[in-house]
């Protein structure tokens, strides 16, 4: 048998205040949350490997964030950081629907369904 070990590589986006911006009013972002970690203050349950996005709403109302992915689930917040974040989306999901102010900041989380999943590419829209 051979023990073999190497660095893996985190996500740019790994690090909730490294949320990449979401900048339109819709469309899709590929996505990876492999090698992602949680940092400390995230208690999502069994979640585990989440990445972040931080969106303006452009106008209130509901909209739908998904994944391609039913290993994956995303969540909604507000909040400006880890310790102070307020789930707006409900139970997590491959999809969420949440409603928005607009001109509000919403950070979106992609994360794995369980820490024996070690996460996955995925399609955010």
């Amino acid at each position: 048998m051979t023990l073999s070990w190497f660095q893996g590589v985190r996500p740019a986006n790994d690090d909730f205040m490294a949320a990449i911006e979401l900048t339109s009013a819709e469309g899709e972002v590929s996505g990876d949350n492999r090698g992602a970690t949680l940092e400390q203050g995230e208690r999502f349950g069994a979640l585990a490997a989440t990445v972040w996005y931080r969106w303006t709403a452009p106008e209130g109302g509901a909209w739908r964030f998904r994944t391609g992915s039913a290993q994956s689930r995303v969540l909604a917040f507000t909040g400006n950081g880890v310790t102070t974040l307020r789930l707006v989306s409900g139970n997590p999901g491959s999809d969420a629907t949440i409603p928005v102010e607009a001109g509000g900041e919403y950070r979106i989380a992609v994360a794995a369904e369980s820490a024996f999943s070690s996460g996955r590419s995925f399609e955010l829209e």
